[in-house]
């Protein structure tokens, strides 16, 4: 199928409850996608549905631990072209390297910024329709891992990798594959990072949620024949 015979579009966006999920599930809504919301908390994705008027699917799950062939099922079932998968659920965390009590910690930020998406591509990809794109939202912090972030570094680095390796299955099914690696942006995760660091939290010179949406949006309205493998956001007002 081809998302360019006139079946309607479909996108799938985790992390899609709060901060950059949520905006990229909105503007893809008023493009006229019809949206899978994914995240755990229902009653935020109830509001997402409400506020997209219809045109959003909330699907309430634990992407890390959730059987996902339900959703696999529910999407194609429906008589939509599957034409973006866009990872933004994640967790980060700032901390001293090699701290010997964080092994549960590693564990949890792979499996939520590198397993999950791992799994979900693995399950959707088949069904997305030629000429789709899928989009992993990463950091900066996957390119450059720096200092005091070991471990939050670690699964990023490993998601560039996993976006990496997909790339060449799905280029072979016509899909394209982008890494966006985003600087900081105001997000409600942000905000709690900068208070747990005791910083001062000015989200006017960060990158906005909704800027960052709209060039997700770009990504994938490009031409088909045009692909982004990867490429790095950040405000234009901040270092």
């Amino acid at each position: 199928m081809s998302a360019s015979q006139g079946v309607q579009r479909a996108a799938l966006v985790t992390g899609a409850s709060t901060g950059i999920g949520r905006a990229i599930a909105l503007v893809l809504a008023a493009e006229g996608y019809l949206v899978w919301a994914i995240a755990r908390r229902a009653e935020l994705l109830n509001d997402l549905a409400a506020e997209a008027r219809g045109r959003v699917c909330a699907w309430p799950m634990d992407v890390t631990a959730a059987d996902l062939t339900p959703l696999v099922a529910a999407v194609g079932a429906e008589p939509t072209a599957l034409v973006a998968l866009v990872h933004c659920a994640g967790q980060i965390a700032t901390a001293a390297c090699l701290r010997s009590d964080d092994a549960h910690l590693v564990r949890r930020l792979l499996e939520v910024n590198t397993v999950a998406p791992y799994r979900l591509t693995a399950g959707l990809l088949p069904l997305m329709a030629p000429g789709g794109t899928v989009v992993f939202l990463n950091s900066t912090r996957g390119l450059d891992a720096g200092s005091g972030a070991a471990e939050y570094a670690m699964s990023k680095h490993a998601l560039k990798a996993l976006a990496d390796s997909v790339r060449c299955e799905a280029n072979e099914r016509g899909v394209r594959v982008s890494s966006v690696y985003g600087g900081r942006t105001a997000t409600p995760m942000q905000e709690a990072m900068y208070a747990e660091r005791g910083e001062r939290y000015d989200p006017e010179v960060l990158l906005q949620s909704e800027d960052l949406a709209q060039f997700v949006a770009c990504l994938l309205n490009l031409p088909p024949g045009a692909e982004v493998p990867d490429v790095s956001v950040r405000s234009a007002s901040h270092y």
